[in-house]
């Protein structure tokens, strides 16, 4: 970082992302309320507590600050040549300003550019694909990336991979997301990849050094691939993996979800269950990226893109109920919600994505917002494995936590 400034902001966004945490909605609450961290830490004990959006110990906490912790993380990124990207940092992406849990910190190590101005195109599936998934993901992300677009998945074993090493082979850019800290092996054969991608493309990571690669990590890992994307593609998966959970954080935040057509024999069964819900269906790199030619533009090294054209037919969303945010650059999710009543909105379905006790939950709530102790009771679930649902529920844009214990739905159009 060039300044003391930059340290100290980053350290204060850092404290706040310990205080709140990773993955949670409440950083987007925050920023439009008080704009910054700094001003956060400049709120006065009377402002704090009338506000009820804080707790008494995160008050307490932010009273007296212990910037430590923080500062001492800052430093070890600088030496580890890494960069902290922070919701007031001129290079932190404008797309996941939008989404529904925005990252307040992002560690960062490759280039920059990457993130604002090109065309991301996020490409997800199985970790063992077969011989027919391999073939898909080579070609997908290898003519994207020809034709000017970024690649951006997981570096997990298999498909990300596969689609990542495609990328690079084709003289393109891609980005890698981790579910661990930067500092974190994982997964071990994937490390000269990793290596090329840090060289030739963009790892990033909301997790501190240290971190390992809990199976926790990765749903809320996933919100961001599909978040900084304008459209994700899914290869092959099974109906029920986190591939699906990827396309479900791309329908919440709004963006176009294509998928790779598989046989009707075939037990991966999931990019065909997108596809009967209305995905469409990913054929070739230049159909996906000319998707968009009135709003990205075309890439520059399309072959013999029209004079004009009228933009293509809106794909049919899968789950039309799902929840749409992010889709205007640059303005709030908050001030793209309809205000409607109550009583004149009927209650929506829970998208198809979710699984049976997310279902449960979500249907549950339909009624208007709930206290905790109450869901617990009406879904049989005990309080540990409700509040690990209401999480999910959380990061897919489906519902938020009130003061009190109390859970709502999000309705927006």
């Amino acid at each position: 970082m060039n300044s003391r400034h930059q340290r100290d902001q980053a350290a204060r966004w850092l404290l706040l992302q310990q205080l709140f945490g990773i993955g949670t909605h409440r950083a987007h609450l925050l920023c439009e309320r008080y704009g910054d961290a700094a001003e956060v830490f400049s709120l006065t004990r009377g402002r704090l507590e009338e506000d009820a959006f804080f707790s008494p110990e995160e008050r307490g906490r932010l009273l007296s600050p212990d910037f430590s912790q923080a500062e001492a993380e800052v430093l070890l990124a600088e030496q580890s040549g890494a960069v902290l990207l922070t919701p007031d940092s001129p290079e932190y992406p404008e797309s996941l300003r939008n989404i529904h849990s925005m990252p307040m910190v992002l560690y960062a190590v490759g280039d920059l550019s990457l993130l604002n101005g090109h065309y991301p195109i996020a490409m997800v599936g199985s970790r063992s694909p077969n011989e027919y998934g391999r073939a898909a993901a080579k070609k997908l992300a290898g003519e994207v990336a020809a034709l000017g677009g970024v690649v951006v998945s997981g570096l997990a074993i298999g498909t990300d991979a596969l689609c990542h090493a495609a990328a690079l082979e084709a003289n393109g850019k891609t980005i890698a997301f981790l579910a661990a800290g930067l500092d974190f092996d994982y997964p071990r054969t994937n490390r000269a990849l990793r290596k090329l991608i840090e060289r030739f493309g963009l790892v990033l990571t909301e997790y501190s050094f240290g971190s390992p690669a809990l199976g926790a990590h990765f749903p809320v890992r996933n919100r961001l691939i599909a978040g900084l994307s304008m459209a994700t593609v899914v290869i092959q998966c099974r109906a029920h993996s986190g591939t699906m959970l990827t396309a479900g954080h791309a329908l919440s935040q709004g963006r176009d979800l294509f998928a790779v057509p598989d046989s009707i024999f075939s037990a991966m069964d999931g990019a065909n269950s997108l596809l009967a819900q209305g995905a469409e269906p990913a054929l070739s790199g230049e159909q996906i990226l000319l998707r968009y030619p009135e709003i990205y533009g075309y890439p520059l090294d399309a072959p013999n893109p029209p004079a004009s054209s009228p933009a293509p037919p809106a794909a049919q969303k899968a789950v039309p109920a799902a929840r749409r945010e992010g889709t205007a650059p640059g303005q709030s999710a908050e001030r793209q919600a309809i205000s409607v009543s109550p009583r004149e909105e009927a209650a929506p379905a829970p998208p198809a994505y979710l699984s049976g006790e997310q279902a449960k939950v979500y249907a549950a709530l339909a009624a208007g917002p709930q206290p905790v102790d109450l869901l617990c009771e009406r879904c049989g679930l005990a309080a540990g494995a409700l509040l690990a649902i209401l999480t999910q529920l959380e990061l897919f844009g489906l519902v938020r936590l009130l003061p009190g214990r109390m859970v709502e739905t999000v309705r927006r159009s």
